[in-house]
């Protein structure tokens, strides 16, 4: 049962981080709307792009890692 329990904590975290990810991201996110920052957004984007790139793909990795786990039976 410990097994089914880490990938549904795996799945949840990584769902989690997709969402901060999302959330904080200048052009996809609404954080910068909710905040009404005076930032340039253009600048913004284009320095945020590689973390939000890699935040994304790795909390991608380790939800689909979650999924995975959950459809293996435990031994």
């Amino acid at each position: 049962m410990t097994s089914v329990r880490s990938a549904i904590l795996l799945t949840f975290f990584g769902i989690l981080a997709v969402a901060f990810f999302w959330f904080t991201d200048p052009t996809l996110g609404v954080a910068d709307h909710l905040m009404d920052s005076h930032i340039n957004r253009l600048d913004a984007a284009n320095q945020a792009w590689p973390g939000t790139l890699m935040g994304l793909a790795g909390s991608a990795v380790v939800t689909l890692t979650g999924l995975w786990l959950m459809t293996k039976r435990s031994a």
